[in-house]
């Protein structure tokens, strides 16, 4: 678990506060009334993110991926409760992806999808080995990282459609471009 943004803003003001009330002591019970408040609302809210369970995640992925080409990839994400949470996949070393990171607000028993877009650069066998998911508290001061096994293995192999549309673009243009020279044959 660790503290986000919101929760810092917060303890930035209260201690901004506790500064000016150190010179204007008419406003120590104020401030001291709102750093307890402050203190209870971060307690219930780590205790509620410890009590919401980790999403179930599933990744849908062609097994066979072509070189050079955008192939999408799409996470179901299922929910038991109501989170807001960012989710990261580990796509392989050689890939270039797009559409990551995600957040997505996933209600009780939704199932909601997120999809990116991969392409390989080299040739092979690779793995997809984990996911990321990072959920958020209800009032938005902590998250916890989960990190989640899925493990997806994928084969890439030559784009064999820009191979035939080579091959038709060749066979289609003239043979003066080939190299070849016509000659009128006498007789």
């Amino acid at each position: 678990m660790y503290p986000r943004r919101p929760l810092l803003w917060l303890t930035g003001s209260l201690g901004l506060a506790a500064v000016v009330a150190a010179f204007m002591p008419i406003l120590s019970a104020a401030v001291l009334a709102s750093c307890a408040g402050a203190a209870l609302l971060a307690v219930l809210d780590s205790v509620a993110l410890m009590r919401t369970a980790a999403p179930g995640l599933v990744r849908q992925i062609s097994h066979t991926l072509s070189l050079g080409t955008w192939t999408p990839v799409s996470l179901t994400i299922c929910a038991t409760q109501r989170c807001r949470l960012s989710v990261y996949d580990h796509y392989p070393q050689g890939f270039d992806a797009r559409g990551l990171p995600r957040r997505v607000a996933a209600g009780p028993g939704e199932r909601t999808t997120v999809e990116y877009d991969v392409r390989p650069n080299t040739r092979g066998d690779y793995r997809f080995c984990a996911c990321d998911v990072r959920v958020q508290s209800p009032l938005g001061h902590f998250g916890r990282r989960s990190l989640l096994p899925l493990t997806d293995k994928v084969f890439v192999y030559p784009n064999f459609a820009a191979v035939t549309k080579y091959a038709l673009q060749a066979s289609e243009a003239p043979l003066n471009q080939g190299g070849i020279r016509r000659q009128r044959r006498r007789g």
